[in-house]
């Protein structure tokens, strides 16, 4: 498996695996109606690119050079999306990615709004939920989850100076 930058040319089809793998693995925690608004969501290509160019965004690649995941995370710490193909779940696809992002951007938290199928994906990972949330999109609620996860890292620098005793 590679993990590669997000490019151009990548918009497609990480557009085509979020729709495919929200209709094949996400369908067993949320109604036939809300799979239906969130997969088909109106997204243009170009929205849909112009999104990923406002964050760190990465690419995870088979064998073939074939997507089979995508992920990206704003400056702040904020994973805007995770996607493994529904042919590859729990193969590590999505531990990478997310492991990838965190070490690419540094912050002191690290936040999401988790679905109700991801959500122990993302305890595995650490992150504890901070509250249940509801989501809309046009008339359709879905709930999920704010999930957040501290940094232990010593690469954060801390807002405070160290004092020493003597």
């Amino acid at each position: 498996m590679i993990i590669r930058p997000y490019q151009p040319s990548d918009a497609g089809p990480t557009l085509a695996l979020f729709r495919d793998t929200v209709q094949k693995i996400n369908a067993k925690d949320y109604t036939a109606d809300q799979i239906a608004v969130w997969a088909g969501h109106e997204r243009s290509l170009a929205a849909w690119h112009a999104s990923f160019m406002k964050h760190v965004a990465l690419v995870a690649l088979d064998e073939t050079e074939t997507i089979i995941g995508f992920a990206d995370m704003a400056s702040d710490g904020y994973l805007d999306r995770l996607y493994v193909s529904a042919a590859h779940q729990r193969e590590g696809v999505g531990r990478l990615l997310v492991a990838s992002l965190e070490q690419r951007v540094i912050s002191q938290r690290y936040t999401a709004f988790v679905s109700i199928t991801a959500r122990q994906f993302f305890e595995a990972m650490g992150y504890v939920v901070v509250n249940q949330h509801t989501s809309i999109i046009g008339s359709v609620t879905f709930r999920n989850y704010l999930m957040a996860k501290h940094n232990r890292s010593e690469r954060v620098k801390s807002p405070f100076k160290k004092s020493v005793s003597h």
